[in-house]
């Protein structure tokens, strides 16, 4: 079946050149709209959705994994199964292996569950997520004949909702001493591309806290090399 590939610029997102945070997190009302459509970055090509992984695409994932380093930030997120009091080498090492991780697992491919709107409902589906080599796009694959190639940079925010079970479940914004019990609540991850909203659902909290902190650390550092590049 025919693939349409969605190119996105990111020209209109200008970056501050001070020094940021980790946190790309915010609340924000969850208007996922459609995914965007530009017929001048449309081609077509009759490639599977998802590649074979054989063993010269390990040997690359080996080498891309090797030149994962962390971006410059003032200060970093503590990664799961480590605490505030750790010491800042510990927690260090930890975050570069969690992020390697992660990048490793993404470049490979991710099968993901969406959330969207339609006709006013929810709709979950499934989606595969993969980041190219470049560490800079990520490739969202719908499943509906059509791939959707978005720049990290060109994220303007990322940020967590949660809904709780029980007749009066709700979501709600997830913030640092926030009375949700994290461990039977239900996670959004919301990538917000300013055009369009990517909502992916995680049933268990450690994996949207992996996948919350690993995709701010690759989002930081596709906007370090696009600022270095201007």
């Amino acid at each position: 079946h025919e693939i349409r590939i969605v190119h996105l610029s990111s020209g209109t997102l200008e970056s501050p050149r001070t020094l940021p945070v980790h946190e790309l997190t915010q609340p924000d009302p969850l208007e996922l709209g459609d995914p965007p459509r530009y017929p001048a970055g449309v081609s077509s090509t009759q490639q599977p959705a998802v590649a074979p992984f054989d063993s010269h695409s390990a040997q690359r994932l080996r080498s891309l994994r090797d030149r994962i380093s962390l971006p410059t930030l003032r200060r970093f997120p503590v990664p799961p199964g480590c605490s505030s009091s750790d010491p800042e080498d510990v927690r260090a090492a930890e975050l570069l292996r969690m992020y390697q991780d992660f990048v490793s697992e993404l470049y490979r491919g991710l099968h993901l569950k969406q959330m969207s709107f339609s006709n006013s409902l929810l709709d979950y589906s499934e989606v595969h997520c993969r980041v190219m080599e470049d560490l800079e796009t990520l490739k969202i694959d719908q499943g509906t004949g059509s791939i959707i190639e978005v720049p990290l940079a060109a994220t303007s925010k990322v940020y967590h909702l949660v809904k709780q079970d029980g007749p009066a479940g709700f979501m709600a914004p997830a913030f640092p001493g926030s009375s949700v019990d994290m461990s039977t609540a239900e996670h959004y991850i919301v990538l917000d591309f300013m055009r369009w909203k990517l909502a992916l659902v995680f049933s268990k909290w450690k994996a949207a806290q992996t996948f919350l902190i690993g995709i701010e650390l690759l989002i930081r550092t596709a906007q370090e090399r696009r600022d270095e590049g201007a």
